[in-house]
């Protein structure tokens, strides 16, 4: 029905406009009562509706349309019954019939016609709705457009408001900039001088401290000791054995008359990826010291290092002499130091108040270090860890690779594990030494003997075994009185910040040799 509708609605807008082309609308009007009935004023007659007239556009088109049909249909009837008429016009009776036939088919044609300008009525209308239709969707259209061109020319004029608060925002951070370095250049002049008898003072400190927390670490162990566990090393009675045969206790050649080197620890490490080189055929890390003349210097700074692949396994000794003789291929003996270096009181202090300053920043050790400790950081071989893949074990059992719970409360790697002794009490089976250095309560890194962590070493005699690690974050938790409590890993202040932190302790290692 629809469709239907569409389609006469069609036919009637073609007519329409075929109509309104055809016709003077002003000669119509001047002429309309002989004019009225032309078939094309007939369908057109809301046109030419005087200006006077009470009557609407349709009402006076369907008039219109009903006074020509009913002209247009007594004319034809005339015609066509004017023999008739004229035959029976004595006959009464039968011109009675006649005219009530013809009112009767009047009556038709005007339902006919009044039928027809309905439907000529309601096309009009859809066409008057759609046309008004037409006409508000294109009204609604160009207002969009101008809402678009209002918004675009909005959008060009914030832009342009924005780039100028930005040049002058340049403008003023480079002024100010300026005016900032002309002030520290100024400063740097006049302090200059005031500063020149500290300035190694300060740039071993920030050395430290680069390598403590700043420096770039490799995989492994950054900056270990290590010598090649296949080197030998020889024994006080003139044997040789290889690196990873010795023991703790085991008594080796001393450097000098009379001088008893006792090995009093053993620190084995992974060094695949760790810089090595090869001193006179012996293989060792870069950053282990060697003795060249009088004076201990890195083996990757000797004249005849050569630079050689990376090995799995380095190991690095402790003695009470501090000096590890290996035996090159070619018999004559290559002092290496050992971890420690040194072991005097000067140079112990001077390692301890700068481990504090690397672990407690802006605190200065003077006021908190009133003692030294007695022993090396160890822990008893039985005090638990938490292991990532194992839950709780004894340290003794903890390995290369392994991950343990560490300061952040996250897991670190193994990077190297230590086999020491001291001489203390041997009746503790869990126990930490009072060089291991523990997290307080107060939020400050100290070496067990100050901290709330005692060690539960005493002053018999006897020998005591303990185990210590290093790990990658330099900290690990233990199981101690059956607290968690936060340690240092063997270096102390971390692994990246030992080869830096001996630059500081070089004159005082060399002075002694």
């Amino acid at each position: 029905m629809l469709g239907l509708i569409l389609i006469i609605t069609f036919i009637f807008t073609l007519i329409f406009v075929f109509l309104i082309k055809s016709v003077d609308i002003n000669a119509v009007k001047g002429d309309w009562a002989t004019r009225r009935c032309a078939a094309p004023i007939l369908f057109t007659g809301w046109l030419y509706k005087p200006d006077g007239d009470a009557r609407t556009g349709t009402e006076f088109m369907q008039d219109n349309f009903t006074f020509c049909m009913n002209s247009l249909i007594e004319s034809a009837l005339a015609s066509v019954f004017a023999p008739l008429l004229g035959t029976a016009g004595g006959s009464g009776a039968a011109l009675g019939t006649m005219n009530e036939a013809l009112g009767h088919i009047k009556g038709m044609l005007k339902m006919a016609t009044d039928g027809f300008s309905r439907i000529i009525g309601i096309t009009h209308k859809r066409f008057s709705d759609t046309l008004l239709n037409y006409v508000g969707a294109w009204h609604r259209i160009q207002f969009m457009f101008q809402r678009a061109v209002a918004a675009a020319l909005s959008s060009v004029y914030a832009g342009m408001s924005f780039l100028t608060g930005f040049m002058n925002l340049y403008d003023f951070v480079v002024k100010v900039v300026i005016i900032i370095l002309a002030i520290l250049v100024a400063l740097i002049f006049f302090l200059f001088f005031a500063l020149i008898p500290v300035m190694p003072v300060i740039f071993t400190v920030i050395s430290v401290l680069v390598g403590a927390g700043l420096g770039s670490a490799v995989g492994g162990m950054a900056s270990t000791f290590c010598v090649d566990p296949d080197a030998p090393v020889r024994m006080a009675d003139g044997s040789l054995r290889a690196l990873k045969e010795v023991k703790v206790g085991d008594r080796l050649a001393g450097r000098g008359e009379g001088k008893e080197n006792i090995l009093t620890g053993v620190l084995v490490c992974s060094g695949e990826e760790e810089p090595c080189v090869s001193v006179h055929g012996v293989r060792m890390s870069g950053s282990h010291r060697i003795l060249h003349g009088n004076v201990y210097i890195l083996a990757r700074e000797h004249p005849e290092a050569l630079p050689v692949p990376a090995l799995p396994q380095l190991i690095c000794l402790n003695s009470t002499t501090h000096d590890i003789p290996i035996v090159c291929p070619d018999g004559s003996t290559l002092w290496v130091g050992d971890w420690e270096e040194v072991d005097d009181d000067a140079g112990r202090r001077a390692w301890l108040d700068m481990v504090y300053e690397v672990l407690n920043p802006g605190l200065s050790p003077q006021l908190y270090l009133k003692k030294d400790p007695t022993t090396v950081p160890l822990i008893s071989p039985h005090t638990l860890v938490r292991c990532r893949d194992r839950g709780y074990i004894p340290l003794k059992d903890v390995q290369i690779g392994d991950y343990i719970l560490d300061e952040e409360r996250r897991y670190t790697k193994v990077l190297a594990t230590y086999q020491g002794e001291f001489e203390g009490d041997t009746r503790e089976t869990f126990w930490i030494s009072d060089g291991v250095w523990a997290y307080t309560m107060d939020g400050i890194w100290t070496p067990a003997i100050y901290g709330s962590v005692k060690a539960s070493t005493g002053l018999s005699s006897g020998t005591v075994q303990g185990r210590q690690i290093i790990t990658e974050s330099g900290s690990f938790y233990i199981k101690h009185n059956g607290i968690n409590t936060l340690v240092r890993d063997f270096t102390e202040m971390g692994k990246d910040a030992v080869e830096h932190s001996y630059q500081y302790l070089d004159s005082y290692i060399n002075r002694q040799h």
